[in-house]
């Protein structure tokens, strides 16, 4: 008898000490989980912080004050070649908002003069990724496009960015192309030339005429095929525009930019991204949320990393707009119901 309650002792002292064994175990590893989260929070909160945000005002009243004509008149050689239009010759098609589901993502460049606080925007790439595809996708708004912008006068595309910041921009993307943006990221071009250092530059494919161009405007020598630009001889490729092609060609030098920079970082280690991300966020002004940003960084990095496919596009198409002078601009009239086909095919396929 007393063998046997002496064995039944050692058994429930076992059962005990194999259950206390257990809750340390995993007091620890909640502990160091927790201390992992705090880092992470700590780290994350470091990163966000080093972003600029956008700044929208709006006026008290609710109302947007319309702007002088004079503002948006530049000196543009050929535009007498154009025809002259009248504002109330140019119709504009209402277009259905494009569904589905993807992120979309605003990149603008703008090139601001001294003293001015917000420029228009110089160029305007829509980033798109589709998780559930893999793929990401850059189209390019040409800037003369002449388009509604609500609550001023029919003008070019770019102004919507100078006279409402991203709020009016976005508004007039939805209202003539049917897109719903997630968010805006805004880099200036002197800021760029930074970021493309950062990165250790970029290596692309060179026609021979612009590499010719590149020449006599680079101490570098640059030959047709595949070139290494540093960061001064990137910004000149991307803004250069009097090549065969003019300002098509210069947005296309400029995805082709972003698509050198994104293919570099196909095969980096998390670290070296994490050390990018950390340098280059100061040079970037956003409205994406903190938990918006992880997402789409996310979803980003992973298609690149799945050997995901980039493409290119342009709007608008070659057939879906005309040339004119309005008001003394040279402008894009677009077919606002093609320029949204368009975007269905090369975002959506044909789903939508």
């Amino acid at each position: 008898m007393a063998q046997e309650e002496f064995e039944k002792s050692s058994s429930d002292g076992g059962t005990k000490k194999k259950k206390n064994g257990c809750l340390v175990f995993l007091i620890v590893m909640l502990s160091l989980l927790l201390v992992m989260l705090i880092a992470v929070a700590v780290g994350m909160n470091y990163i966000f912080g080093r972003l600029g945000r956008f700044e929208n005002p709006i006026p008290s009243d609710g109302t947007i004050p319309k702007m002088s004509d004079e503002f948006v008149v530049e000196t543009q050689e050929g535009i007498e070649t154009l025809e002259t239009v009248a504002p109330t010759d140019v119709t504009f098609e209402t277009v259905d908002v494009l569904e589905g589901d993807l992120i979309n993502i605003m990149l603008i460049g703008q090139d601001r003069r001294p003293g001015e606080e917000r420029a228009r925007s110089d160029s305007m790439i829509l980033v798109t990724l589709n998780k559930d595809a893999g793929t990401i996708k850059l189209t390019s708004f040409m800037r003369d496009t002449y388009v509604q912008v609500p609550g001023y006068l029919d003008n070019r595309l770019n102004v919507a960015y100078r006279y409402g910041g991203t709020d009016l921009m976005n508004e007039t993307f939805k209202v003539n192309f049917g897109l719903e943006i997630d968010g805006n990221v805004m880099v200036d071009f002197d800021e760029f030339t930074e970021i493309i250092e950062i990165v250790g530059g970029v290596t692309l494919e060179m026609t021979s005429a612009e590499a010719k161009y590149m020449n006599s405007h680079s101490d570098n020598h640059f030959s047709s095929g595949m070139n290494y630009l540093n960061a001064e001889d990137a910004l000149t490729f991307t803004r250069m525009r009097y090549l065969s092609g003019g300002d098509y060609g210069r947005t296309d030098r400029q995805r082709r930019v972003i698509v050198a920079i994104a293919e570099s970082l196909r095969d980096a280690d998390l670290m070296t991204i994490f050390n990018l991300i950390d340098q280059v966020l100061p040079h970037i002004v956003t409205n994406l949320t903190d938990a918006q940003i992880v997402e789409y960084a996310t979803a980003g990095l992973g298609i690149l990393a799945g050997g995901g496919e980039m493409e290119t596009f342009r709007i608008p198409q070659d057939d879906a707009h005309y040339n004119a002078s309005i008001r003394g601009m040279a402008v894009l009239v677009p077919d606002l119901e093609m320029c949204r086909e368009d975007l269905q095919e090369f975002l959506y396929g044909n789903e939508g």
